[in-house]
């Protein structure tokens, strides 16, 4: 499955700087857009990741959202005054905070929320176990020297999110999908995309075409280790094993947070100010 390489834009990498100036990679996130109501050509646009992927970047003295910038170059956005917002539930692990990065200096794209996997195309789609899905993120061990160099991972859609599970540090009961595919550790907060079976795309031509349809599942949550014993060890030792089922926050709960009352008091403020911007600068008839 061929990957467009703009998808690969919609990500950055959150890195935390300490005293020594040393670059910390801990986690991944991705950039969506909200138009506004009465101005549909004007856009909000947000950082999305994991909320501990900012508790744990936040203990840095500097913090800091890695994109690479027109020229294909490292660039380091400061969010460390990032206004991030949690969701109300504990349990949700997604972080939200307005962000508009300089076009005009970073090559990035954004995820519209017409993207988003809703309850409500989920439904019409038929979307369901089975139906292949992929990462785009962080590789700790391969995070780029001089710019951003995501990977991605594949598999499929191994779980709906129809029943509440515990996670064991919290306590706290969640949500969430559950794929066939290996995550790691700088994956956290990275987009999760599901596939759909190829279509024909026009039943008139004369030859075959088809197309592809896809769609924002949700964000990396974490996944699952299992204690293994190591065999190689002359004394009683135990290791973690990654056991390959990736935990994925529905899309669902970060269009809770993007649609809450503090996100939208805000567009509707910056959609007043942009129509009455509009009506001073037409000239009187």
């Amino acid at each position: 499955m061929r990957v467009p390489d703009n998808f690969l834009k919609s990500i950055f990498f959150v890195c935390g700087k300490d005293g020594g100036g040393q670059i910390h990679f801990g986690g991944t996130g991705f950039l969506v857009s909200i138009p506004l109501k009465d101005n549909p050509a004007y856009e909000i646009g947000y950082a999305i990741t994991a909320k501990h992927v900012i508790e744990h970047g936040s203990n840095y003295p500097e913090m800091f959202l890695r994109f690479n910038d027109v020229n294909g170059k490292e660039v380091l956005l400061n969010c460390k005054h990032f206004d991030w917002v949690f969701p109300d539930d504990p349990s949700v692990d997604v972080a939200i905070a307005e962000c508009n990065p300089n076009r005009d200096k970073i090559d990035f794209r954004v995820i519209q929320i017409n993207m988003f996997a809703t309850q409500e195309i989920i439904e019409r789609e038929g979307i369901g176990v089975g139906n292949d899905i992929y990462i785009i993120g962080l590789f700790s061990e391969r995070h780029g020297v001089r710019n951003n160099r995501p990977i991605v991972r594949y598999g499929h859609l191994a779980a709906m999110a129809n029943e509440l599970m515990t996670d064991n540090n919290t306590g706290f009961e969640y949500n969430a999908f559950l794929g066939d595919i290996l995550s790691i550790g700088g994956l956290s907060g990275s987009p999760v995309f599901v596939e759909l079976e190829p279509v024909s795309a026009d039943y008139k031509k004369r030859a075959i075409t088809f197309e592809r349809k896809g769609f924002l599942l949700g964000l990396v949550r974490g996944h699952w280790d299992r204690k293994q014993k190591n065999e190689n060890s002359l004394i009683e030792e135990f290791e973690n094993v990654n056991i390959g089922v990736t935990i994925i926050t529905p899309i669902s709960e970060v269009l809770s947070v993007l649609f809450s009352e503090r996100f939208s008091k805000n567009r509707n403020k910056v959609d007043r100010e942009t129509t009455k911007e509009k009506l001073d600068k037409t000239p009187d008839q």
